[in-house]
């Protein structure tokens, strides 16, 4: 299985890679750590002209709680920091239940 031809962009900033997904639109997958991304276009379960990579963007990861508004989990927030987050088993245990390790 090859890897299709694409335009790789390693967006800066959150406006950066925003406006790219606005202009590229369903041409464009954005990419946080590629993996996933990189067996799907393989398999070619997705297609994508261009991919965006927001890896390098400061700011996206982390898990914090806002009363009345609940819990941000940040785009580039590893599974493992998820799944033993004291904040997300003790705000959102079913999370952790499903995911268990």
């Amino acid at each position: 299985m090859s890897l299709p031809a694409f335009d790789y962009v390693k967006a800066g900033s959150v406006e950066e890679a925003s406006r790219l997904a606005r202009e590229k639109g369903t041409k464009a997958v954005l990419m946080a750590g590629g993996t996933d991304v990189i067996l799907l276009l393989k398999a070619k379960v997705i297609k994508a002209e261009t991919v965006i990579d927001i890896k390098g963007i400061t700011g996206l990861e982390g898990i914090e709680f806002e009363e009345g508004r609940g819990i941000k989990i940040g785009a580039l927030t590893r599974l493992f920091d998820i799944q033993t987050s004291k904040l997300v088993k003790e705000k959102m245990p079913a999370v952790i239940r499903l995911h268990p390790f």
